[in-house]
């Protein structure tokens, strides 16, 4: 529902904040809240979100309504017994246009004297909405967590995020929004910037906060990819008041305890797989001494193993790959392709790690599922130390991959 701006600052007696749960995802409780500004009509509550993300509003009609929201959300939180985190959205752009984050500050510091904790306060700005430049966006932000705020940087992933931008503001929390996030394959590229925001928010030092939950698989998502919090409709939807603590407890436990059994499954699933074919590459080993080269050596792996790999090379243990490429056609049958004989991996960030591993273990390694620069589709790739210090590298078939779900 859309309202004229002015209507609102109107009726803004009719405004109040609405609070959603924040779960934690250690102890499975209630660890905060979002405070969502909504105004009271004739049929029923209305979110003001429109409002704050109109750019046509008046920064000073949206600070005024902020402020009225701040204000009863912190005259509520001194009432309760609990000191839940209390997370708020902050337009940096109307506190740059109004030089208001004195005023803010101040208004903190006002509730803090009467009990109110800062560090459970964490401030959310969404950077990609920032008109500024990110000097200024980052300053500000440190203005705040010297005070001893947290700040959060919201709507990761829906918008894009570039990486340098975020380590320029060292946010504490990093917030990620999965709301129109199916279940198909293209989620899979979604799913490999979670990985790589994953990645970065703990080399930061900032922890990640999924929102948008809206179904079981959005859950699962920010389960695997290390959500410290999460929230959304699916889990509790947000209202007038706060509710216990342990609300979402039995039910969220029930259903993580189901993703833990069937990642078990799965991983078991794999390793039966690297066994098994460990055991394969060690017997085809045996029998390898008879070929004159390499490449025969490798043409006759891939021979062996044609049923579940499509490409096949040979690398020593500093990276120069020793034969050609063996790639199979739609017929099936083996071809030699020799253009990366005697190219070097070792610039592939796992490529030593694995390789020391492989010698250390004596054992083979199985890749996570990436997408094959040459042919675009999902593989896997599985290696094994070979006598001579070569390895052998065997990317295997996505039509293999996708028959076996506990290999995606």
């Amino acid at each position: 529902m859309i309202m004229d701006p002015l209507d609102i600052i109107l009726h803004k007696e009719n405004i109040a904040p609405f609070y959603q749960p924040v779960i934690s995802c250690d102890e499975h409780i209630i660890a905060g809240y979002e405070v969502l500004g909504h105004l009271k009509t004739d049929k029923d509550w209305v979110s003001l979100g429109s409002f704050f993300r109109d750019g046509n509003v008046p920064a000073e009609y949206k600070w005024e309504i902020d402020e009225q929201i701040y204000n009863q959300a912190f005259a509520h939180y001194l009432t309760q017994e609990e000191q839940p985190f209390l997370f708020l959205n902050v337009d940096a752009n109307v506190l740059d246009e109004l030089d208001n984050h004195e005023l803010l500050l101040n208004l903190l510091f006002q509730y803090e004297k009467q009990g109110l904790p800062l560090k459970k306060i964490v401030l959310e700005f969404r950077e990609h909405d920032f008109q500024g430049d990110i000097e200024s966006l980052s300053h500000l932000m440190k203005f705040f967590t010297t005070n001893g705020i947290q700040v959060a940087i919201d709507d990761l992933g829906k918008f894009g995020s570039n990486l340098d931008r975020l380590s320029k503001l060292e946010p504490n929390m990093m917030k990620i929004d999965l709301e129109g996030i199916g279940n198909h394959e293209s989620a899979f590229d979604y799913r490999n910037v979670l990985e790589a925001l994953a990645i970065f928010s703990r080399k930061i030092g900032a922890t990640l906060l999924f929102k948008g939950i809206e179904d079981l698989h959005h859950l699962h998502i920010a389960w695997g990819h290390g959500g410290r919090f999460i929230e959304g409709g699916y889990l509790h939807k947000p209202g007038l008041s706060w509710i216990s603590r342990d609300m979402v407890k039995q039910n969220l436990d029930e259903k993580v305890r189901s993703f833990i059994h069937r990642a078990n499954s799965l991983l078991q699933e794999q390793i039966a797989f690297v066994l098994g074919l460990d055991e394969q590459l060690a017997n085809l080993g045996k029998s390898l001494t008879r070929y004159k080269s390499d490449d025969e050596e490798a043409k006759a792996i891939a021979e062996q193993l044609s049923h579940m790999v499509f490409r096949v090379y040979m690398c020593e243990r500093f990276g120069y790959q020793l034969t050609s490429n063996w790639k199979k056609d739609k017929e099936g049958n083996w071809y030699e392709e020799t253009i990366a004989k005697g190219k070097n991996w070792s610039w592939r960030s796992y490529f030593l790690e694995n390789v020391a591993q492989m010698e250390s273990r004596k054992t083979g390694i199985l890749s996570d599922v990436y997408r094959d620069i040459e042919t675009n589709e999902l593989v896997r790739t599985y290696s094994y130390p070979l006598s001579g210090n070569r390895f052998v590298f065997l990317d295997i078939d996505p039509s293999f991959l996708f028959e076996r779900e506990w290999l995606l």
